[in-house]
């Protein structure tokens, strides 16, 4: 697998292809479960609470002369040949692995499948040759080995990791994840926590191909007589980073180590919608990046943020000396943790437009959220999804009022006091208080349309003053119509006079509220205080009329459709947030617009790994369910084809790159 200076990375990834496609072709599932043609792909099923080493390992449920699932991992992968499946149920296995076999490995999902190695070893020691590995659903950690203490990838080996988190891992030369001559690819994970003892606190990747996305690399370091590279070390090698975030990494030890974030010797780059930022290192100037050689080859792919300027980002959609203002690392929802960015982040809708790379990893962010939501993609691994409607409560006891907008979502929401504003208060009394909100994800200019419902009927002399920024009033009561007596509605413009921050940028603040002469002099009326002839504003009005399931059973990790048809009920175009929920838990989301009065239908691809029944909600709205049964899992076949072609197209672009630039001859 390796390229030396001067090879041909194009003739590499051509021969790579073509084992991976004849062993694909090979593994292609029939119509038996566990037999293609000739030849046999043994399934095993691994539970740790009722499973049995001595048990077949060929069933998920025990059942009479000895069928049921084995005790351990590594008896469930002793129990397969190259090719076999294993499945692994929700547990904590105390446990070193070694896999010297192809194999896919499927947990039952990384915050319940833990792999814990107990600091006795290397935690999955890759030791097969010339084979594909899929790795998913896991928490590998407290490893503690020589090449690394979470994941050593052994030579010429296709390794796939797909929403694992790999964690607290010590090892002598990389922490986390070290990969040499080998295609190594990494979607929706997290590799954080794990130290080196010389180089690659997160990952390596030596004189091997990676590609990494929708991934965090994050707090990982190296120890104190490191070398380079807290977060990730390229040595002869060719990386590809998309929507990760790399931050907070360390490479801080005495005497100077250097590259914070990432590390480069003799290797090619290519990032793109990517944040590196708050990484540190005790060298000067190589917080987030160095580039050790004059040999690197580094592409910016376009709309990247660098906290510093260390990655040396040129192309103008990338962001450099910026703060990305990111959350700490947590539960966010989704299988592994992320940081979470907010809608005053310079990485809240900055990044790609759209998302044209193959859907079933990259349409999503680390999470599993929809990507794009809003104008454009966000920056890294998080996709932020803003509510669009919210309660805030009177500062003066009044009670509850709600909100909701027609487009985008609110950022920022909350009652505030009018001695807030420093033009002092207008002359008038605000009967429900004042409030703030921040709009965000919208299309710069356009307009939106704010419902507001009030826990009481709108006096009939009510104005409405809005605090514009400057330190003064403004009316803006023209801007506003009543819809009944509880019910008004705000139309506003970004950039507009009834945006306080006077900006064209996506983004509409209004600190206002209703207001009535300080005289006292409330006139409480069902009608409208609206100039005569101004019609109700139209509203929209979207729900889920009905959710369906493209099939009833299916194999484990096979992808099922849900589809919902959401109706708009109003007349007005408008915009909502469709849910889709398994067992109760919500799986996934997706943002929808639609005109008065039309339909559309919404889909969403679900799958699991373990045998079982789901039920899937959208909304309120029933599904249906379905069953996993014992079958082959042909989802991972798509995903590791997709994925390595995608990578072959990848570097091929560096290639030709490189190879303009007189890299190789």
């Amino acid at each position: 697998m390796s390229i030396p200076p001067g090879g041909s990375l194009q003739g590499a990834f051509q021969s790579v292809l073509s084992t991976m496609h004849s062993q694909l072709q090979s593994r292609t599932p029939g119509a038996s479960p566990r037999r293609v043609g000739a030849v046999f792909y043994p399934v095993t099923y691994v539970n740790a609470a009722t499973g049995n080493d001595a048990y077949t390992g060929d069933s998920p449920s025990v059942g009479p002369g000895g069928v049921g699932p084995k005790k351990t991992i590594q008896a469930g992968i002793n129990a397969v040949e190259d090719g076999g499946y294993v499945y692994v149920a929700a547990g904590t296995y105390n446990e070193c692995l070694t896999i010297d076999v192809g194999i896919w490995m499927m947990g039952d999902g990384a915050r319940d499948t833990i792999i814990d190695a107990g600091h006795a070893g290397t935690a999955v020691d890759i030791t097969a040759c010339c084979t594909t590995i899929l790795i998913q659903g896991f928490t590998i950690r407290n490893g503690n080995g020589y090449w690394a203490g979470g994941v050593a990838n052994g030579q010429d080996i296709y390794l796939g990791m797909l929403d694992c988190a790999v964690v607290d891992n010590v090892g002598e030369v990389a922490g986390g994840i070290y990969s040499e001559e080998s295609w190594l690819i990494v979607g929706r994970c997290l590799i954080a926590r794990n130290s080196a003892g010389d180089v690659g606190g997160g990952v390596l990747v030596y004189e091997a191909l990676a590609l990494i996305i929708g991934s965090t690399i994050s707090g990982n370091q190296l120890l104190p007589l490191g070398e380079a590279g807290g977060g990730i070390c390229a040595i002869d090698a060719e990386v590809w980073l998309m929507n990760v975030t790399l931050a907070f990494n360390l490479a801080i030890g005495d005497p100077a180590q250097e590259g914070g974030g990432i590390a480069s010797d003799y290797a090619g780059w290519m990032i793109i919608n990517t944040i590196v930022a708050y990484n540190r290192a005790s060298e000067t100037g190589t917080n987030n990046a160095i580039y050790l050689d004059w040999d690197t080859s580094f592409l910016d792919e376009e709309y990247n943020i660098d906290s510093e300027n260390s990655c040396h980002f040129t192309d103008p959609t990338s962001q450099v000396n910026t703060d990305p203002r990111l959350g700490a690392l947590r539960n966010n929802g989704g299988p592994t943790d992320t940081h979470a960015i907010t809608a005053d982040s310079p990485a809240f809708d900055r990044g790609s437009p759209t998302i044209i790379i193959y859907p079933f990893i990259f349409g999503t962010d680390q999470r599993g959220v929809t990507r794009p939501w809003g104008a454009a993609c966000d920056v890294g691994a998080y996709e932020l999804v803003l509510g669009s409607s919210g309660t805030a409560s009177s500062a003066n006891g009044q009670g509850d009022l709600t909100f909701s907008v027609s487009a985008g979502g609110f950022s920022a929401l909350a009652s505030v006091s009018p001695d807030t504003c420093s033009g002092g208060r207008p002359g008038f009394a605000f009967p429900f208080g004042m409030f703030s909100f921040r709009i965000a994800g919208i299309q710069p200019g356009s307009t939106v349309q704010v419902t507001i419902g009030l826990p009481a009927p709108m006096p009939s002399n009510a104005s409405y003053f809005k605090c514009d920024g400057n330190g003064g009033w403004t009316d803006i009561t023209s801007m506003v119509t009543m819809v009944d007596s509880h019910t008004m509605v705000l139309t506003l413009a970004d950039g507009g006079p009834g945006d306080a921050d006077h900006t064209v940028n996506g983004v509409i603040v209004d600190p206002g509220g209703l207001a009535v002469p300080a005289s006292g002099q409330v006139q409480s009326s069902s009608s409208s205080y609206m100039p005569s002839g101004q019609a109700p504003v139209r509203l929209s009005n979207i729900v889920v009329q009905s959710a369906a399931l493209s099939a009833s059973a299916v194999e484990p990790g096979t992808p099922v459709t849900v589809t919902a048809v959401v109706v708009n009920k109003g007349s007005a175009n408008g915009a909502s947030l469709i849910k889709v929920y398994i067992d109760g838990q919500e799986e996934a989301s997706r943002g929808v617009t639609l005109a008065g009065g039309s339909s559309s239908p919404v889909t969403f691809t679900v799958n699991r790994s373990q045998p079982g029944t789901y039920a899937v909600y959208v909304g309120g709205v029933a599904a249906g369910s379905f069953t996993v049964a014992d079958y082959i899992d042909s989802n991972i076949v798509l995903f590791v084809s997709s994925a390595l072609v995608l990578t072959a197209l990848v570097l091929g672009v560096i290639y030709i790159r490189r190879k303009r630039q007189g890299y190789w001859a």
